[in-house]
């Protein structure tokens, strides 16, 4: 296992449970194996057998956990974690997998805190590191994500894996060229890192050095490759041979990417059902109404200072969060759940978890539920700001950029009356070919063109209904106007919120503020048009999403 031969270390395995069948260790060797190969269900069969013959192992029932959470079975990954941490409480690697569930549950908060709690009793363990740095991206604090990363490779300088991820989030924050040095410092360590190869690909594009390239083809013929494993090298080649003009063979990469993708998510529990998203909107639009509007009038936060940037991923919105927020009166927040987390805490809120619909609350919701999740939700934006080091005396306006609160758009202008929605649009096509060539980490129907163009209707459907209903004035502006007419676009920003020119907001790109986003490079670089009908390039590989969509 350890000199990369997994198809050997099995049949040494498998032999070890044959001679010993009532060893539980070779059993759970055996089990290891099996999921470093892929094969989840066998490996959950090993481990089943080890437990039957050693329940008391906390190692082991860490190991059942981490294969539950795999298949995104969270709930039963939690339950095998406590059992772990009954038998051994101070058990490192199994508090750490309890936190890491925790995060994937989406309660970014409460991972951090337990991560913290880990590293404040043991200083030096490195995995805890990892998993903070992971859980303050997810919550979008990217400047202390970044700095953990950094103190999570100094711990383990010879994984190379840690330095991948610090280059990662270093790429996603907009620093390219220190994430490049991270990197190859990974690629140092291991050569045949592939989370390095891609990130390089992607930052690099077409100016990858040839021999990189070369690098990761092999790979995709190495023997230990697995579906995740090479859907991330297909992603980094379709890269790279966008960036070199070469459309056929990016093109023949993405589709592999994208189809590699599914498979080894779906094996993992992931599932997208387009009609459920659909009857969400539903939802939306039979809810939000002009009579709620009417009854709720006046009921929010009347503070001036939020600004909602908001619209399709891909479609400028960090384009235009990083134009405001280089203005000196204009605090950038980045992407945050914030809007999503109050309104799905209805229910709770209103005395009624898991009995009660978020729908049922909204034709019960009266002022104090709204007041308090909008104070709420504006304290922890003025926390970000407190946090950065900005006076808030100097601010007049935050950014809170999240693209998916387009659908929100409801709850946001009625926990926040005087707040300003600018809605970011572009070209779907351009969107839809850069979601398809984008490795998400967390959207679901970013994989299928069939589900990225139903995804577009769908929010075709609710923002036609905002435009209809919203009680307050929408900003609407388009992507191929902001790269062609830089200045003019700026103008409309500042004049909508209401404040005046500042020359900074033309030299976003040398801001040194970091963001949570998946545009890579495009924070660190000019206005650039070769995005504008880049659709065109893939028009033959895009045929079942055109044919669905009428421009």
């Amino acid at each position: 296992m350890a000199v990369g031969q997994p198809e050997r270390a099995l049949e040494y395995c498998r032999r070890a449970t044959e001679s010993e069948a009532k060893n539980s260790q070779a059993w759970m060797n055996l089990g290891t194996v099996f999921r470093t190969l892929g094969q989840l269900e066998a490996a959950m069969d090993a481990y089943g057998k080890a437990y039957d013959l050693n329940p008391d192992s906390a190692m082991l029932c860490t190991l059942i956990g981490q294969i539950w959470q795999e298949v995104s079975e969270l709930p039963q990954a939690l339950t095998w974690y406590d059992k772990a941490l009954a038998i051994e409480p101070e058990r490192l690697d199994s508090r750490c997998a309890f936190a890491g569930a925790i995060l994937d549950l989406g309660d970014s908060a409460t991972a951090i805190t337990r991560y913290q709690e880990i590293i404040e009793q043991h200083s030096d363990y490195g995995e805890a590191y990892s998993g903070l740095s992971q859980a303050l991206w997810e919550d979008g604090d990217a400047e202390e994500a970044v700095a953990v990363a950094y103190r999570a490779v100094e711990l383990k300088p010879e994984n190379a894996s840690l330095r991948a991820h610090l280059a990662s989030i270093l790429a996603s924050a907009g620093d390219v060229e220190s994430a490049n040095a991270a990197n190859r410092e990974a690629l140092a360590v291991n050569p045949n890192c592939i989370p390095a190869l891609v990130n390089l690909a992607q930052n690099l594009r077409g100016k990858l050095p040839p021999e990189d390239a070369q690098q990761m083809e092999n790979l995709l013929e190495a023997k230990w490759a697995r579906e995740g494993t090479q859907s991330a090298l297909h992603f980094g080649l379709a890269h790279y041979y966008d960036g070199c003009k070469n459309y056929a063979q990016a093109a023949t990469h993405a589709i592999a990417a994208n189809k590699l993708h599914t498979a080894h998510k779906q094996e993992r529990g992931w599932d997208y059902n387009p009609d459920d998203y659909a009857q969400y909107i539903d939802q939306l639009i039979a809810h939000f109404t002009p009579e709620f509007f009417q009854r709720t009038q006046g009921m929010g936060n009347p503070s001036t200072a939020p600004v909602f940037i908001v619209g399709m991923p891909r479609s400028g919105t960090t384009l235009t969060e990083q134009i405001l927020a280089s203005h000196p009166q204009v605090f950038g927040a980045g992407e945050r759940n914030f809007a999503g987390n109050c309104f799905n805490s209805l229910p709770a809120l209103m005395g009624h978890p898991g009995s009660t619909t978020v729908w049922d609350c909204l034709q019960q919701l009266g002022q104090p539920q709204i007041l308090h999740l909008a104070d709420w939700h504006l304290a922890q934006l003025e926390q970000l700001l407190t946090k950065a080091g900005t006076e808030r005396e100097n601010v007049q306006r935050i950014v809170d950029k999240m693209p998916d609160n387009y659908s929100l758009l409801g709850w946001i202008v009625t926990a926040f009356p005087n707040a300003k929605i600018i809605h970011c649009r572009r070209d779907v096509r351009d969107v839809a070919v850069s979601c398809w060539m984008t490795q998400f980490k967390s959207i679901r129907w970013a994989f299928d063109l069939t589900h990225i163009a139903e995804r577009i209707q769908q929010y075709w459907r609710i923002m036609e209904h905002w435009r209809r209903v919203l009680p307050v004035p929408m900003l609407e502006i388009d992507y191929e106007e902001t790269v062609d007419q830089q200045t003019a676009q700026t103008v409309r920003l500042l004049d909508f919120i209401g404040l005046e020119w500042d020359d900074a907001c033309m030299q976003f790109h040398k801001t040194e503020r970091l963001v949570r986003t998946a545009s890579v490079t495009q924070v660190r670089q000019p206005i650039y048009k070769r995005s504008v009908e880049r659709w065109r390039s893939y028009e033959e590989a895009l045929q079942p999403l055109l044919e669905r969509l009428t421009i």
